[in-house]
């Protein structure tokens, strides 16, 4: 399988904001033959598969199943840790996949 790796945040000195993070997302996931992977830090760090985004939510899928995150609970910035209900979308840590070929 050939791959295209895009990392858009990975490079960036001025922080993301939730809204530049999930409009990439969506971008991408539109897009036929793509995937994108992020980190994720809620009770613990955690990489997971992005399958859409609706304006209102992440939809995501891992070992433990489908999850749908409200944008409102997210932030790209640092979460104290009593910070329980909110998700801390880490954009250094999205990957952007696309399937360019199979061998």
């Amino acid at each position: 399988v050939e791959l295209e790796v895009g990392r858009p945040f990975f490079r960036t000195r001025k922080a993301p904001t939730v809204h530049s993070v999930t409009g990439k997302l969506r971008e991408h996931s539109k897009a036929e033959r793509t995937a994108a992977i992020v980190l994720i830090r809620r009770r613990v760090q955690h990489w997971t598969v992005v399958t859409s985004v609706s304006a209102s939510s992440l939809i995501l899928k891992d070992s433990e199943g489908d999850h749908r995150i409200p944008i409102p609970a997210c932030t790209c910035r640092q979460v104290s840790g009593q910070a329980k209900s909110v998700v801390r979308l880490v954009p250094r840590g999205a990957l952007l996949l696309t399937f360019l070929s199979r061998n």
